[in-house]
């Protein structure tokens, strides 16, 4: 199931372009491409299975999620428009695809008996997903770290589901979207790449200082 995404790019990687940097900062040099070659895996299960419908929702619905990822990035894409266009570009196309991502989630949730709801199970208990999940940093240095380790839990967290279940069609699934999550890395890394770059050439430390 080869499916394309409206008004993005494969091919997952970071390649030479011209596009606008960081305002007031040097060009960036750099195009990136926002999900990964291979073509997504039918969202299908082999059988209901309530661990791991628990599992899906927890991809779906809870913290870390593909729903915090979407309102997260929808929340940095308007926040660095101004100040930062091209990130805020790189921030609204990747919501894009969580929001694909969380769309396979909540099938896979529903198929394996599960009602896919933005929420998870915490013990005998569910819990509705929150806007509180999310921190709201305003500077570029701390939106491109939170970013960048919320992606990084993410793949820890797929990777983590995908030894432990033992439907395949629910583990291909898992596999292709982490492909997908380590163009967001390197994206996010070479991003940050860029800031400290134009800092460098400013002889501004973009950095926040540290609170206490």
């Amino acid at each position: 199931m080869n499916q394309e995404l409206p008004g993005l790019q494969g091919n997952c990687g970071v390649h030479p372009a011209g596009n606008q940097g960081l305002a007031g900062g040097r060009p960036a040099e750099q195009e990136f491409q926002y999900f990964a070659p291979p073509p997504y895996p039918a969202v299908r299960v082999t059988a209901c299975n309530r661990a791991y419908a628990d599992a899906m929702l927890v991809n779906l619905g809870s913290c870390d999620s593909e729903m915090t990822a979407v309102s997260r990035y929808l929340y940095d894409d308007l926040i660095l428009k101004e100040q930062w266009p091209r990130a805020s570009e790189c921030f609204r196309k990747i919501s894009m695809v969580e929001m694909h991502h969380l769309h396979i989630f909540g099938e896979l949730a529903y198929q394996l008996g599960a009602d896919p709801r933005l929420w998870c199970a915490a013990g005998r208990r569910m819990n509705y997903w929150s806007p509180r999940c999310n921190p709201y940093p305003r500077d570029p240095w701390e939106i491109l770290t939170v970013a960048l380790a919320g992606e990084e839990q993410t793949i820890r967290q797929y990777r983590q589901q995908a030894g432990w279940i033992r439907d395949t069609c629910v583990v291909e699934n898992l596999e292709r979207i982490i492909l997908d999550e380590e163009c967001h890395v390197r994206i996010f890394q070479s991003l940050i790449q860029e800031l400290e770059g134009s800092a460098a050439d400013s002889g501004v430390n973009q950095r926040p200082q540290s609170r206490r």
